[in-house]
């Protein structure tokens, strides 16, 4: 090659970093400015055309308990509690379980029921058990009292709280007054003065109308940004949707168990717990203890991290379950809950005792007597799969049962 042509390819190269180096110039200078004594980005157009006063939080209204609880439904609350009778005792003078009697609770102090060990949690929170704390507990234990060792997920729905608040209230012998409905103009959110509300928008429009031209760049980036983050989740949704649809379609396909005990016929899969347990209790064959002598429940479904029952999944299995145990009176079963090996062993076994207390609790709320009935939580041990993947995971949480009475 040429000096000449050697002398071209360097000054093209040079002339190129050149221009990087001024257009990098050139979008610094053009995107640097002054900080404004407030960002920017927290001003919230969104705030303004709500009618929102700067950094204020949203008004919330007052939660109504003298209306809500005197609309409560105490036989629901009796009912809903049926899960709970495993861990507390509701009659009067009944002594403590793995959690405390609950008898007189409502407005009574925190912490203070004789004979339970109660956590740092509860003893260092004060007050007393009024339809506030009541309700912020029922909701979320471990959000309203961070630390507790009670193993229970909460109510989501606020009408099953007021039902279980209204069934705890009757649970004494002078019970506790209901609150007095709140007055109108509680529930009504606050005004403040008309004059300074618009001067405020006044100023909230005008450093609006000042930032715009610089959020523009941090705007677009945000947009993108969110437009990826719903994209990814989109994908996610629609990969879930895709397992769903495979697990009900080999359901659909799967041979179909049917039965009539009792006068009332019995659905599920052929090769379910229903099938499966009554073919054992027709037959001649003594209760044992041997792993073939054990069924997993396949339509039991828990909430996320909790011994709570999602009962519209799970009653119907439940309810064949007892049709089949009032159909043979003297069948006694074992129930047996079990965990993956994740976690520690020690909460492993907790939350086995506690699921499988729970499927006996629904049960005997089904109307079976709970003697009948023996829950006994096994942890990781005895695992059907490999703990190595997800899908043996999976197998290996599960409720067993088994007959072990005649």
């Amino acid at each position: 090659m040429s000096d000449l042509g050697f002398n071209k390819i360097m000054a093209a190269a040079l002339s190129t970093g050149l221009a990087i180096l001024g257009l990098n110039a050139a979008s610094d200078a053009f995107f640097s400015k002054e900080a404004p004594e407030e960002p920017g980005y927290l001003v919230e157009v969104a705030e303004v055309s709500s009618g929102g006063h700067g950094d204020e939080p949203a008004w919330v209204p007052p939660t109504d308990y003298g209306v809500l609880l005197a609309e409560a439904d105490v036989a629901k609350g009796e009912k809903k509690i049926a899960a709970c009778v495993s861990c507390h005792k509701f009659e009067a003078g009944g002594a403590n379980g793995t959690g405390p009697g609950l008898y007189d609770v409502v407005m009574r102090p925190k912490a203070t029921h004789g004979g339970f060990a109660y956590s740092s949690a509860l003893t260092d929170m004060g007050g007393v058990w009024d339809y506030e704390a009541l309700d912020g507990f029922l909701k979320n234990p471990k959000k309203y009292a961070s630390g507790t060792a009670m193993n229970f997920a909460g109510l989501n729905k606020e009408a099953d709280r007021m039902n279980v608040i209204a069934y705890l209230r009757t649970l004494s012998a002078s019970p506790a007054p209901l609150p007095a409905p709140l007055p109108p103009e509680a529930l009504i959110e606050p005004t403040g003065d008309a004059e300074h509300a618009d001067d405020a928008h006044a100023e909230t429009d005008a450093a609006a109308h000042d930032v715009a031209a610089p959020e523009e760049a941090g705007h677009a980036v945000e947009e993108a940004a969110e437009d990826a983050h719903n994209a990814v989740d989109g994908v996610m949704e629609d990969a879930g949707q895709a397992v769903e649809a495979v697990q009900e379609a080999a359901v659909a396909v799967e041979p179909e168990f049917k039965a009539e005990i009792g006068g009332v016929e019995l659905t599920g899969a052929a090769n379910g717990v229903e099938a499966k347990l009554l073919s054992f209790i027709e037959s001649d064959a003594e209760p044992c203890k041997e792993a073939a002598c054990w069924y997993s429940f396949d339509r039991l479904t828990f909430n996320t991290g909790s011994a709570e029952l999602d009962m519209d999944k799970s009653a119907a299995q439940l309810d064949n379950i007892a049709q089949i145990l009032n159909a043979y009176p003297s069948i006694e079963l074992k129930i047996g809950g079990y965990t993956d090996n994740t976690g520690s062993e020690e909460a492993n076994m907790t939350i086995s005792q506690a699921r499988a207390e729970a499927v006996v609790a629904a049960l005997i709320a089904d109307g079976i007597a709970a003697e009948r009935l023996d829950p006994e939580g096994y942890g990781p041990q005895h695992p059907v799969a490999s703990n190595d993947t997800e899908e043996g995971r999976a197998q290996n949480r599960r409720i067993d049962v088994r007959v072990r009475a005649r």
